[in-house]
């Protein structure tokens, strides 16, 4: 195979995303072909995106890894403060923690709330979201809860999001802004929601 088509199908390997093989198949033209721009931009290019994949990986190990130790950070914090005789009340929340979605074993403790007080409508508002991933409604959002959130989103934006009422999304965000400002749940929106 003479050299400018095996360029090119070192190219097209790269083209594919087949790194090792393209890197492999261009080892023998930086002999054949000393000085040719072209493939030292070529071996350049694959190097550094193997760099940055590489890197890429290890973030996200590192990522998982530091997730990890901070739920077992926050777990073994909780299971010593329950220790403490102060915290001894066996209807203090904390001992029904779980995480679904949460920060801080928010979900478990929701759940219990609910099953002291009961469910009447299964419908939430959260202020405060972020992107929508790591909230305390996610959790009951996979239990076939509906609801609007209202929060700052990933890339620094403000907006709201209804999750399974559309129209009723809208109708608690205005309830929950009626009672916020008024102290009293509007009896016309309940009737709708």
């Amino acid at each position: 195979m003479d050299t400018q088509n095996q360029l090119k199908l070192i190219i097209e390997l790269y083209a594919a995303g087949r790194l090792a093989e393209a890197h492999q198949a261009i080892a023998p033209l930086v002999g054949a072909m000393p000085g040719d721009v072209r493939v030292f931009d070529l071996l350049h290019k694959m190097r550094m995106e193997s760099i940055v994949n590489r890197q890429s990986e290890m973030l996200t190990d590192m990522q998982k890894h530091i997730r990890w130790m901070n739920s077992s950070i926050a777990q073994s914090l909780v299971q010593d403060m329950l220790r403490d005789p102060k915290y001894d009340n066996p209807l203090r929340l904390e001992r029904f923690g779980y995480s679904v979605a949460s920060q801080n074993e928010e979900d478990g403790m929701l759940t219990e709330v609910f099953r002291r007080i009961g469910v009447t409508s299964k419908t939430f508002f959260e202020f405060g979201v972020g992107t929508g991933l790591q909230n305390i409604t996610m959790g009951v959002l996979l239990q076939g809860w509906s609801g609007a959130w209202i929060g700052q989103g990933g890339y620094g934006e403000w907006g709201w999001g209804g999750y399974g009422g559309g129209l009723i999304g809208l109708l608690v965000l205005f309830a929950a802004v009626a009672l916020l400002f008024t102290a009293r749940y509007p009896r016309g929106i309940f009737r709708l929601v």
